[in-house]
């Protein structure tokens, strides 16, 4: 009798256990599911394929995964959240390249007096070791930057090369080249001419390596120089020994998803410049032509790049358009032979 009974028990028991762990499970797929749909859209497409990630800021990104992308927390890697807590960048790159993790999650924007590497990428700041890749309300995504260490050394012969190329030398084999310049990664480089402090003429091209794109930027700009000559006071051959050749690398620094004035002119700092991307079109503005306007807010950086490319001044809400930050980086500079005399620019 009471081994019958005992079997009785046991079969509710056994239901009541399956049904309990058809909830939890269907419990932790909502959770899931849940904290997936509550991520901001605008990261849907731009965090697959990311690999790892740290997730830091108020926001709870750490958990959401995408496609090809997985999201840690800062406060569940000690030495990581220290090296945050402080202001040595490489360090903090180092260490995440050593874990492999790809890049960081930050948001949602809080700019503070603070100079700790926390603040500074929750305050969407300018990083030297990262790049932004997406500027939003709710977070900003910073990659790792790959791009080969240019030392001093080899940022002024790239300008000399640069000089000798507009003076009209053929250009070097690219095997001529360090192999770190010849290495595959995709970059724009810009060459520039300057009298002075007052920039004449600059072009850049993008490339396959630093050794392609430095070569198409400096012959673009001999051309366009050419097709100038009077307006430029002369052949460039004449002028070249009173200008000073500089050698830049230009990279995009976030994508704004938002485009209200106010948290437009927010996550700008000095160090940017304005650009914007539409169809194969891609024009911008450097951070110093920038600094230079009356007005040097974004917005109205924004405006005057429109107008003077043919858009509507107003065009910042177009979403046929992308507008972006834009950093500038000097690699190198070949100074003027002799003081400079000409003073209209381009």
């Amino acid at each position: 009798m009471k081994e019958s009974r005992k079997k009785s028990v046991a079969g509710p028991v056994v239901v009541g256990a399956l049904l309990f762990g058809v909830v939890l499970i269907v419990g932790v797929f909502f959770g899931l599911w849940w904290r997936r749909v509550t991520a901001p859209p605008e990261l849907n497409a731009v965090l697959k394929n990311r690999g790892t990630l740290l997730a830091i800021g108020e926001k709870d990104f750490a958990g959401w995964n995408a496609d090809g992308t997985i999201t840690l927390s800062e406060k569940d890697n000690d030495f990581v959240s220290r090296l945050l807590s402080g202001e040595d960048e490489e360090a903090l790159a180092q260490a995440l390249l050593d874990q492999r993790i790809t890049g960081v999650l930050a948001g949602p924007l809080q700019k503070t007096e603070q100079q700790t590497l926390r603040d500074r990428f929750v305050g969407y700041a300018p990083m030297q070791f990262f790049h932004a890749e997406l500027i939003s309300k709710d977070a900003a995504l910073y990659l790792l930057s790959y791009f080969p260490k240019v030392d001093e050394v080899t940022g002024e012969a790239l300008a000399t090369l640069a000089r000798r190329l507009l003076e009209g030398e053929s250009p070097p084999p690219l095997q001529t080249f360090p192999e770190t310049l010849r290495d595959a990664t995709s970059v724009e480089i810009m060459v520039l001419l300057r009298d002075g402090t007052t920039a004449r003429l600059w072009r850049s091209a993008r490339g396959s390596s630093v050794a392609r794109a430095l070569i198409t930027a400096t012959l673009v700009a001999a051309d366009r120089w050419k097709e100038r000559e009077n307006a430029m006071g002369g052949a460039l051959t004449d002028k070249l020994e009173e200008l000073d050749v500089e050698v830049w690398r230009l990279f995009p620094d976030g994508y704004l998803e938002e485009r209200d004035a106010e948290f437009v002119n927010s996550v700008f700092y000095e160090e940017h410049g304005v650009a914007y991307e539409k169809k194969t079109s891609w024009r911008y503005m450097l951070p110093e032509s920038r600094e230079k306007l009356a007005d040097s807010s974004a917005t109205a950086a924004f405006k005057e790049l429109f107008e003077s490319s043919g858009q509507s001044p107003n065009s910042l809400d177009r979403r046929d358009l992308r507008p972006y930050r834009l950093r500038a980086e000097r690699l190198g500079t070949s100074e003027a032979l002799l003081p400079g005399s000409i003073n209209s620019t381009e």
